[in-house]
């Protein structure tokens, strides 16, 4: 996946580099995931604006009764219906993450039951903490431009700062 995903990184980039002042959550930490992330899952392209918001409803969840939980919970059903809808074998592109969770079951190292928890736990998992580890490396930098600095002569930090940033300003509650 690296290169198809470095590619449509430096696409996005571009694009935004080009552009004098955005928002950086929504035109960068929630676009890249959610460009990317769902194909290699192997969700299709419809409905895939459910995403953020089931990420959102499930990561509020984890705490305490709130107005952030409270504002999902007209939704829960329509959001959770959506995802649960994508973990079908059939919804599935061949080839995907998703599909081979699917076989992996076929083999039996896993049961059919467990194969669509398990491609829910990527949805569930894997694009909202994305979206709030990109925010966590960018708000480092902004608050850290010497350590943007360091990064820009020192590319190879890059994994680095990410984890880094990532231990600093966690994505997860639990």
């Amino acid at each position: 996946l690296r290169d198809r995903w470095l590619t449509d990184a430096e696409e996005l980039v571009g694009r935004l580099a080009s552009v004098r002042e955005f928002d950086a959550v929504p035109a960068l930490c929630e676009a890249f995931p959610l460009r990317v992330f769902p194909d290699a899952v192997g969700i299709p392209r419809a409905g895939r604006e459910y995403l953020l918001p089931y990420g959102d409803m499930l990561f509020n969840y984890f705490g305490p009764p709130n107005d952030l939980v409270a504002a999902y919970a007209g939704r829960m059903g329509e959001l959770s219906g959506w995802v649960n809808e994508q973990c079908r074998r059939a919804a599935l592109a061949e080839g995907s993450f998703g599909a081979q969770i699917w076989a992996a079951a076929d083999r039996g190292d896993i049961t059919p039951e467990q194969a669509p928890l398990v491609v829910r736990s990527l949805l569930s998992a894997g694009v909202d903490t994305t979206v709030h580890g990109l925010g966590a490396l960018l708000y480092a930098f902004a608050t850290h431009p010497d350590q943007w600095q360091r990064l820009r002569r020192d590319p190879g930090l890059v994994r680095v700062a990410f984890d880094e940033a990532v231990r600093w300003e966690s994505p997860v509650q639990t």
